[in-house]
């Protein structure tokens, strides 16, 4: 499961039978015969508790997943970036559900939407980033490059601009530029903007990132 250890797939498969028992208590208590109607033991109050104990059950379940499945998955790969993309959805929304509202992880589930190419997704996930900060660097270039993914290329354009007015630095903002003015037959424009992000890179491995971003956003095209 996932390149985990064993050890961090059994605890992940132990908590998935937990879960599948909290979040429906009553199919459970229903089909063991332990309920029935009438029934002079388990009446309407004591069944009525036990629901509401595995409703809570259910949200004490998924904090405790999160929790397994980070901890076995950093043990496994130090780093969640390092992980299967679809694997990433799981991670970052995890850990959404214990830190909600959390920018810098709603930018990083929105980027792994997009590489899974889940693009209504990542965009509603930018969008509630740039809702609480118009200005976040991450939040605009993304939303440029799910536009650029999108072939609304001059939508596109007026984010990657905001984002290049945010941080001119980022050596990433002008290879997303480039990508959109030559799908716009700019030209010059994006020849300009790749020069940047060339100079920008200091160096080999910086080069070889650029080319790397270059085929995840063509693949498709």
């Amino acid at each position: 499961m996932w390149g985990l250890p064993r050890l961090g797939r059994c605890k992940i498969l132990f908590v998935i039978c937990i879960c599948n028992f909290s979040f429906s208590p009553s199919k459970h208590f229903a089909n063991s015969g332990m309920i029935s109607a009438p029934c002079d033991l388990y009446n309407k109050y004591f069944y009525d508790t036990i629901i509401k104990t595995g409703l809570i059950m259910k949200k004490s379940i998924f904090i405790v997943v999160a929790f397994i499945i980070s901890a076995s998955s950093a043990h496994a790969h130090g780093d969640i970036s390092k992980l299967p993309d679809s694997v990433q959805v799981l991670q970052y929304k995890m850990q959404l559900y214990m830190k909600s509202g959390d920018l810098d992880l709603q930018n990083k589930l929105a980027m792994a939407h997009l590489r899974n190419n889940q693009l209504k997704e990542a965009k509603e996930q930018l969008e509630a980033v740039l809702d609480k900060d118009k200005k976040n660097f991450n939040a605009l270039d993304g939303m440029g490059i799910v536009l650029f993914k999108q072939s609304e290329n001059k939508k596109a354009l007026r984010y990657l601009k905001k984002a290049l007015s945010v941080n001119s630095e980022d050596v990433m903002v002008h290879v997303h530029l480039s990508l959109n003015y030559e799908k716009l037959n700019m030209v010059e424009l994006a020849k300009k903007e790749m020069g940047i992000a060339k100079s920008l890179a200091s160096d080999s491995q910086g080069l070889k990132s650029i080319e790397e971003e270059i085929e995840i956003l063509t693949l498709s095209e």
